[in-house]
């Protein structure tokens, strides 16, 4: 009897404690990935984010565009005839004209116009003539004209060049992540089942020497070898995941030359990486319920875009308002002679001037109603499909609330489950040494404690990727990177 009690405490020695999930140990064969190490490589080389910035610069430089419209305009002008000692005309002018954001243009210039045969009207005499002066419109233009209206939208593009790299970075970092969290997961329950693995085969080298020695049946044996062989084939299932996962976080990878790169064959996930991410996750969860609604939540980068998208259409649409307005622009200029200026007479407005009306109006303004409406229908398309997004984004974001807290509540569940299973494991153990239990209900009970540690691991997944998907789709990746991204930009 003390022979068999040796045997069986050389079996159950290594088997299993109170830990429900094992942890990777970081030895000089091993290089542990941080999650963090990889968000900022994405950050900082992928050829997507850096393609996004580029985006944002020619923004910029739509805007720097735009805004030349509103460049001051220098002409010089000179022109003569002299024919059989006859001087026809000699016209010189020099102008300087303004645009104004207002629609006002100023103008400042000189005219020197002299001949024989120059029209009356336009001789300046040998002194010549300066002015300065305003075109105002009064109708159309007043409010808004084609160059602010390119002028506003280049700002509005710029913005949603802005969001749509807040997209693009988001998306990248989720799809990274959830690979992450899959390599995290499978690597621990790889190492769960390793050592499962490692107790099966010295508990079927002992039971061998049992059975030699007449101390056991063929059936405890047999047991033992199915249980090992399920043991293995759960390892090839897992471990094939691992690899696949691992293998598609080369996907994101991306060195500073534009070079792809790949993790190394002895790469683990960090013990830390997912905690990482459930800080991310908390902090988010906690900025969004801080309050009695998610009404107030902050509107995702989706719904930023679709928002400027609505600035846009409006921009236009007050545009095509404008041309409903029939054109009526007035011109004043105030007159003096040039290198003559007289204090005294400046102002006599009423006599020293050059004032003009110019009107123009088409009869029927098809073409102008026609575009207005069609601004108008996509203006309202777009607000409409605002509302649609914005409402649905509250119902999603209400319904992750509750996968992250149903998911985070059955992980501690199972895992509360998976150490219940343990302790009635080494109860059981303990009543085989003393031989009130044989060796089937051992090996049920190690099975149902593996199930239920890699169920609470399956939980614990699904919680991580509900996290992701919420720091996606509130776009609150770019908001805890928002420096990095920054400094990446520059």
């Amino acid at each position: 009897m003390r022979f068999f009690n040796l045997i069986v405490l050389l079996i159950l020695g290594s088997l299993p404690q109170r830990d429900i999930f094992c942890q990777i140990s970081n030895n000089a064969e091993t290089i542990e990935v941080r999650l963090v190490d990889l968000i900022d490589r994405v950050i900082e080389f992928h050829p997507l984010v850096k393609s996004a910035n580029l985006e944002i610069n020619k923004g910029s430089a739509e805007v720097l565009k735009a805004r030349g419209a509103f460049d001051p305009t220098i002409a010089f002008q000179q022109n003569q005839k002299n024919f059989d000692n006859i001087n026809y005309y000699q016209v010189q002018t020099f102008s300087l004209e303004s645009p104004t954001r207002s629609g006002v243009k100023v103008q400042l210039g000189t005219e020197n116009s002299t001949g024989q045969y120059l029209n009356p009207m336009d001789n300046t005499g040998k002194v010549g003539t300066q002015y300065t002066g305003l075109s105002i419109p009064i109708l159309k233009d007043l409010i808004i004209d084609k160059k602010r209206a390119d002028f506003q939208k280049s700002k509005t593009l710029k913005t949603m060049n802005y969001w749509e790299r807040e997209i693009i970075i988001n998306n990248l970092l989720n799809d990274l992540i959830q690979h992450y969290i899959e390599w995290q997961i499978w690597t621990e329950s790889s190492n769960r089942i390793e050592q499962m693995i490692f107790n099966a085969e010295t508990r079927q080298n002992g039971l061998r020497k049992l059975f030699r020695a007449g101390a056991s049946n063929t059936v405890d044996t047999l047991e033992t070898y199915v249980q090992l062989e399920q043991y293995r084939a759960k390892l090839m299932e897992i471990q094939w995941k691992q690899l696949k996962s691992k293998i598609m976080i080369n996907s994101w990878l991306w060195a500073e030359d534009n070079t792809p790169i790949e993790l190394t064959q002895n790469s683990i996930p960090s013990r830390w990486g997912l905690e990482q991410l459930d800080s991310f996750c908390n902090y988010s969860f906690n900025y969004f319920t801080n309050g009695s609604s998610s009404i107030n939540a902050p509107l995702p980068p989706e719904l930023r875009l679709l928002e400027n998208t609505i600035s846009l259409t409006k921009i236009d649409l007050n545009y095509k308002t404008n041309n409903l307005l029939p054109q009526l622009d007035l011109k004043y200029q105030y007159l003096q002679p040039l290198n003559n200026f007289n204090y005294a007479d400046f102002g006599n407005l009423r006599n020293n001037n050059r004032f003009g009306i110019q009107f123009s109006s088409p009869l029927v303004y098809r073409e102008a109603r026609g575009e207005y409406q069609l601004a108008k229908y996509k203006y309202q398309q777009t607000e409409w499909k605002f509302q649609s997004k914005q409402r649905e984004f509250f119902i999603k974001i209400q319904a992750n609330f509750n996968e992250i807290s149903v998911s985070r509540n059955l992980y501690s569940k199972w895992v509360e489950i998976g150490t219940e299973l343990t302790d009635l494991y080494n109860l059981e153990i303990r009543r085989f040494e003393a031989g009130d239990a044989n060796f089937f209900i051992v090996n049920t009970r190690e099975m149902r404690a593996l199930d239920a540690q890699l169920k609470a691991l399956e939980y614990r997944k699904e919680y991580f990727q509900y996290c992701n998907h919420f720091l996606n789709y509130t776009g609150w990746y770019t908001v805890l990177f928002s420096e990095k991204i920054t400094s990446a930009t520059k």
